[in-house]
């Protein structure tokens, strides 16, 4: 198992049980209200850096775990977007597997909130 096929894993089950917040506003709007579990922010996203850094310091002010990932195209691929996403935030995983520990494992642990 790696990080790649465990992030992708993720995202595909949270997005199956409407567990995402996609986008940049929709993921600082998670973060503003702690509904953020875990972010994955885009290296590549098609946002000014001050965005970037905004949701970095937001994740730091509320204690939440953010994964860089390499492009915002595969970003929105694995969320089941058509189109590119810059971030996105967790608010429920779904389900509990064995990709979701090792993410957790990997960023030192995180809640786990699963609706199924």
């Amino acid at each position: 198992m790696d990080a790649l096929s465990s992030v992708q894993a993720t995202l595909k089950n949270s997005a199956q049980y409407d567990g995402l917040a996609v986008g940049f506003a929709n993921t600082c709007s998670a973060l503003t209200s702690k509904s953020a579990i875990l972010v994955f922010l885009a290296d590549d996203a098609d946002v000014p850096i001050q965005n970037k850094q905004k949701v970095e310091e937001m994740c730091r002010d509320a204690n939440v775990p953010l994964i860089k990932v390499p492009g915002s195209k595969e970003l929105g691929d694995w969320c089941g977007s058509a189109t590119a996403c810059s971030a996105v935030g967790v608010i429920d995983f779904g389900i509990h597997s064995e990709e979701l520990s090792f993410l957790a494992e990997l960023v030192g642990g995180f809640e786990m909130k699963v609706s199924h």
